[in-house]
């Protein structure tokens, strides 16, 4: 059936300058325009839409496609680069409340790794009581062997320490 529908084209298409095995202006500039139109190229769609309606006029979905590539549609909002954005955002705020956190507590010491240097080292550790001088007169607790300095001598270099370079010093305060 299909051949014999070609065969009738072909009969009718004789003796006319139409070419029988190549696509039509029309179908170059429609296909160019639906291309350009689905990419989001709209102007260059506008362009090749209106070319298709000047070789056939006034055809419905030309006629339509040429009013949405002059409107085109309003685009959606990129919810997945919005959550892209608020995830990396997240993700760097984290990480710098971790660096954060970790040079805060990098010289930290545990009281029981305070305890094994105590009891198990050849050599005990200096312990520096920090307290202020009012917190320190009041409390009734104090560790056996601690030199009470004040913060405030510490950070202006007053207080008298030798101290050798290979010692382990630990600061309190309670």
């Amino acid at each position: 059936m299909g051949q014999q529908r070609r065969a009738a084209v072909r009969d009718f298409l004789k003796g006319t300058a139409a070419p029988v095995d190549e696509p039509s202006r029309f179908n170059i500039a429609w296909h160019a325009g639906l291309g350009d139109f689905f990419a989001g190229s709209y102007a260059r769609a506008e362009q090749h839409f209106a070319e298709a309606n000047r070789l056939l006029p006034e055809l419905p979905d030309v006629r339509r496609m040429l009013a949405e590539a002059r409107n085109p549609p309003a685009r959606p909002f990129p919810w997945a680069s919005v959550a892209a954005a608020v995830i990396a955002t997240s993700l760097a705020g984290y990480g710098v409340m971790l660096s954060l956190r970790w040079r805060r507590n990098r010289f930290r010491i545990r009281p029981s790794e305070v305890l094994r240097l105590l009891e198990g080292a050849t050599e005990r550790p200096i312990l520096l009581d920090v307290r202020d001088e009012a917190t320190y007169a009041r409390s009734p607790v104090r560790i056996p062997g601690s030199k009470h300095v004040t913060e405030a001598s510490l950070e202006s270099r007053t207080a008298q320490l030798e101290v050798e370079r290979e010692r382990i010093v630990v600061a309190y305060c309670t």
